[in-house]
């Protein structure tokens, strides 16, 4: 016994040329169809291959041969000489689940109206075990014309004939995953679509011609099942974190280049810095190393001061003995004119010895003030000297800053280089005009550089959020799929019970559970957990109890008669039981015999028994 789902029947209602109903048995999932060319086999074949399968009526799937002129329309109103300006119909395949005895039903009606573009669409299942032509159907019958007319049912008829037992969708793919849902129970519909696709090219009525190696080839490659999205998401994670490596490195040299750029800048800047830092420096050590030489020298003068401040001040000694000496000797002889003349000759030379003082004070002077030319010039050498080497460092520092400016896109530079070469005084307002350029300029790149930190905070920041969405997305798929694997559990146990219930009812013995009662409880079981299981077994436990009812009753009846019996056989027991105690046991006699005696003994003719 096959356990799986066979083709039991295929019909169709008012559709192409059969204007009333058609069905077509099939024997243990096997029709051959059997006519001359042009019969309409490949028709019929495609009427329901695949197209109740899921419901694409796109020309070329309803070709065998792959044409595009016919459309569905053609299938319903045929050519514009027939006369049909509306027309309802109805394509069916019947399912036979041998195990469980189960049926299943898949179709789809069509509705199209001539000058109206578009066909009207919707499928449906059965799913109560109720079959088309058998418990319901999808026509109306109607004797207004004085015969009997088959209407086929609107969509909203079949929705009230169907109720609980099924279901009435009106889109295509909605229609498709139902029918992989209730029959094939693919995981996905990619994979039903595949086996749609291989009915397809095993329906074709000229399978092997062209049948190349690279057609093989193609239909090889088209059997591979697609990667699941599982298997794909670490590939695509890598790919996605490559893509962010890539934009962060970018990122990266752009900062980098930038940062470079502000390090040449603040490099010169310190360069220049250090340059006059080196400058003051070294003039701090010269004149130190000035002031040192001069005081050394000082140092020397002092010593051979002292030494002939001390010759000095021994002379003085001597000279104040002499001059003692010559006072006394003074007194003696100022008395003489000889020491008139000789006072006269002393104040002479003292003028003399006034005059050569004052020689000899100028001479000094003079030998100052040639030792104070001497050194104004040699400052005047240095100051020529520094004030080369302080041009060459400024030419030098403005040749780098070239690049600074035009790294960092100070436009300016250019004019105020060329009013340098012309020669800036000191006092000239050019200098703070420069000065407060280049302070806008360096604002301006301090706002740039918080600016590029800020966007890379917030660049860092949208990263930080695109691995947050990144991780929410996948915690979203995987609660999806574990949503999705939740629904196929929840489907799948759904059939598994729909099963064991189709088996229960088909070992059933004792218990008298109707088809409506079953469907009824099919009907519920889609209800499930909205309602209890209880509510879902309710048909069955009335039956149940019914069948209990009649059986208590009759176990009462036969606990009657059992006791009846019993009481029967008690009787019979004891009167054994007197009879094994009579002596002489008398058998018993009828009435007739009874009364036969009683005569005889009132005629005088008594009688004696022979026990």
């Amino acid at each position: 016994m096959r356990k799986r789902w066979q083709l039991e029947r295929a019909g169709l209602v008012n559709f192409w040329y059969y204007h009333d109903e058609a069905e077509f048995q099939l024997a243990q999932g096997r029709l051959i169809l059997r006519g001359t060319n042009g019969s309409g086999k490949s028709v019929t074949m495609q009427s329901f291959l695949p197209l109740v399968l899921d419901g694409d009526k796109r020309p070329w799937r309803l070709d065998p041969f792959g044409s595009k002129d016919r459309k569905i329309e053609y299938y319903l109103l045929l050519d514009e000489n027939s006369g049909i300006t509306d027309r309802t119909g109805y394509l069916y395949l019947e399912f036979y689940h041998p195990e469980q005895d189960r049926y299943l039903t898949a179709g789809i009606g069509l509705r199209a109206r001539r000058n109206v573009p578009g066909v009207n669409f919707w499928g449906f299942v059965i799913t109560d075990n109720r079959r088309l032509g058998r418990d319901i159907f999808l026509y109306e019958r109607d004797y207004s014309q004085g015969e009997e007319a088959k209407i086929p049912l609107t969509k909203s008829q079949l929705v009230e004939v169907i109720g609980a037992g099924g279901e009435v969708v009106t889109e295509q793919r909605e229609y498709k995953k139902l029918v992989n849902k209730h029959l094939f129970g693919f995981g996905d519909l990619q994979a039903y679509q595949e086996l749609l696709d291989l009915l397809i090219q095993l329906r074709s009525p000229k399978l092997s011609k062209d049948f190349k190696p690279s057609t093989i080839y193609e239909i090889l490659t088209a059997a591979l099942p697609a990667l699941q999205e599982d298997e794909l998401r670490p590939l695509s994670e890598v790919l996605e974190d490559m893509d962010q490596i890539s934009d962060r490195l970018e990122e990266l040299a752009v900062h980098r280049k930038e940062a470079e750029g502000l390090y040449k800048a603040y490099n010169s800047y310190n360069e220049f810095l250090l340059f006059s830092e080196s400058q003051r420096l070294l003039h701090e050590k010269k004149l130190r190393d000035e002031q040192l030489n001069r005081y050394k020298e000082l140092e020397a003068g002092l010593h051979s001061l002292s030494g002939e401040i001390a010759g000095e001040e021994e002379r003085l000694a001597t000279l104040r003995e002499g001059l003692q000496q010559a006072r006394t000797e003074l007194e003696t002889l100022s008395k003489s004119e000889a020491v008139e003349k000789q006072a006269e000759l002393e104040r002479l030379k003292d003028g003399e010895a006034k005059a050569v003082e004052e020689i000899n004070a100028s001479r000094k002077r003079k030998s100052q003030w040639e030792e104070r030319r001497e050194l104004a010039s040699k400052d005047q050498e240095d100051f020529a000297q520094k004030l080369s080497v302080n041009t060459r460092g400024q030419r030098d520092l403005i040749t780098g800053m070239e690049a600074d400016a035009r790294d960092c896109e100070f436009h300016l530079h250019d004019l105020y280089h060329r009013q340098w070469e012309q020669g800036i005084g000191e006092q000239d307002t050019a200098w703070v005009s420069w000065k407060r350029d280049i302070g806008g300029h360096e604002q301006k790149l301090q706002e740039a550089l918080d600016l590029s930190r800020e966007e890379a905070g917030l660049k860092q920041r949208t990263q930080d959020a695109e691995q947050d969405l990144s991780e929410a997305r996948e915690l979203r798929d995987k609660a999806e799929g574990e949503l999705r694997q939740a629904e196929q559990a929840w489907e799948a146990a759904q059939q598994e019970q729909q099963g064991l219930l189709f088996a229960w009812k088909k070992g059933l013995v004792q218990l008298p559970l109707s088809d409506e009662a079953f469907q009824q409880m099919l009907h519920l079981l889609t209800k499930y957990p909205q309602i209890a299981y209880e509510d879902v077994a309710a048909p069955a436990r009335e039956g149940y109890q019914q069948v209990y009812r009649v059986l208590a009753g009759e176990r009462a009846n036969w606990e009657h008669r059992k006791k009846v019996h019993q009481e029967q056989e008690k009787e019979l027991r004891s009167q054994l039981q007197e009879w094994k105690n009579h002596k002489e046991p008398e058998p018993p006699r009828s009435e007739a015999r009874e009364r036969s005696r009683a005569r005889r003994s009132e005629a005088g003719e008594p009688g004696a028994s022979l026990y």
